[in-house]
């Protein structure tokens, strides 16, 4: 490899945007007063809406007794709400409350806006390089992981 060579600089950047992610969601779990694990469960129940702590669990890679504990202080951060399930009413459903997904959501709507205006200043064909990019440099997240986190598979 020649130093001209731009995979050293693009990895660095790569490093550089990786370490500024944990920055911005370790400074927002402390807006929110919740730790890096509960900012997680609030992110999936933001995202997909309400769901059971077992759904919970595997989406965030916990144990169910790991998750029972982040539900336990979530609620009484005031950061969830649990409820009876509308068609299996031994199980529980949690949801996020919306105080905080309020405040999540101001606090990620400058970082929404700034992709959306990088994104949207790109042509069609930058647009999908970018996304076939992003897509490969997950995969490469996914592949060194012992187990996806998510459902225990290689």
């Amino acid at each position: 490899m020649t130093t001209d060579s731009p995979v050293p600089h693009l990895r660095d950047l790569l490093q550089v945007m990786a370490v500024r992610q944990q920055w911005f969601e370790r400074s927002m779990a402390t807006a929110l007063g919740i730790d890096r694990t509960g900012l997680e469960v609030v992110y999936h129940l933001i995202a997909r809406g309400p769901s059971t702590p077992t759904d919970l669990a595997r989406a965030a890679g916990l144990s169910t007794a790991a998750t029972a504990q982040v539900l336990k202080r979530l609620e009484a951060g005031g950061h969830i709400r649990r409820a009876k399930h509308d068609s299996d009413r031994r199980k529980m459903v949690i949801a996020v409350d919306p105080g905080t997904e309020a405040l999540a959501n101001r606090y990620v709507a400058p970082v929404i806006e700034g992709l959306d205006g990088l994104l949207g200043a790109a042509d069609a064909d930058t647009r999908e390089k970018i996304s076939s990019f992003l897509r490969g440099v997950a995969d490469v997240y996914t592949r060194a992981l012992p187990e996806h986190p998510a459902t225990g598979a290689p």
